[in-house]
């Protein structure tokens, strides 16, 4: 079994050369694989908008048990999305059970990062979700913007840059999320659209219209049984109001004659 799994990681080793990473115990035995993923588009990292790390930790009876399997570090991935590669994983492993299976699962959570190639998450500006037709951009850390919301962080931010008379800023932007350094275009920032907005929609359900009809008759009721008080009517109650006043003024006068 040692040689086994040795033999396996020396595959995975040629296969994912800078992805791969192998923690070996005292012993010199497997411990923990990590391999960075990331789905394939034939090397143009320009678009590929998610990615992953899938960790195992391999059990000393391995392949007969299988590894403890974990995702870390997702990247423009929603939440049921990492949980459904996951479950996919866990599955295929116990599928393979007795045998070496570290490539297959490696290569299926790889296959499910190039199916869902477009970013479930939200803008980490305006905090909205992306839109079909919306243009977005990923930053080198993996972090994913609207364009028009990024070109207004850069540009708030070398203004304040300029405001406090930082001569060594270099016009280094950092990433808002994790402080990264970022590259970045200011002009084709600042020309790319606003995002979609939602368009809200809004039926007054059956339930709702029985409970407005209900507080009608309410209303009503409690109207007629002198139950509703009239502000405007109580407010001028006892005021005398200025028309009151002048002809008062007017009868005092004619009065007075």
């Amino acid at each position: 079994l040692f040689s086994e799994i040795n033999e396996e990681i020396e595959v995975l080793n040629h296969i994912y050369i800078d992805e791969l990473d192998v923690e070996y115990d005292e012993s010199e035995k497997v411990k923990t694989i990590r391999v960075i993923l990331h789905p394939s588009t034939c090397e143009d990292t320009s678009v590929q908008y998610v990615c992953l790390t899938l960790v195992c930790d391999i059990p000393p009876s391995y392949p007969h048990d299988v590894p403890d399997i974990t995702i870390r570090n997702p990247r423009g991935l929603a939440e049921e999305e990492v949980k459904s590669i996951h479950d996919d994983v866990i599955q295929l492993a116990e599928d393979r059970k007795g045998e070496p299976m570290l490539f297959e699962l490696i290569e299926l959570a790889k296959e499910s990062l190039t199916e869902g190639n477009i970013p479930r998450c939200e803008c980490c500006i305006c905090l909205e979700h992306f839109h079909e037709g919306d243009v977005f951009t990923k930053t080198s850390c993996y972090h994913y913007y609207h364009q028009h919301c990024l070109g207004r962080y850069v540009k708030h931010v070398l203004s304040k840059q300029k405001d406090d008379k930082e001569e060594e800023s270099d016009n280094e932007v950092c990433c808002p999320v994790c402080r990264t350094p970022i590259d970045y275009n200011l002009n084709e920032l600042c020309d790319a659209p606003p995002p979609i907005e939602d368009t809200p929609t809004f039926e007054i359900s059956e339930s709702i219209r029985q409970a407005v009809g209900k507080m009608r008759d309410l209303y009503i009721k409690q109207q007629e049984n002198g139950g509703i008080i009239d502000l405007d009517f109580e407010k001028n109650k006892f005021l005398i109001n200025e028309v009151i006043l002048i002809l008062y003024s007017r009868l005092l006068f004619y009065l007075l004659l």
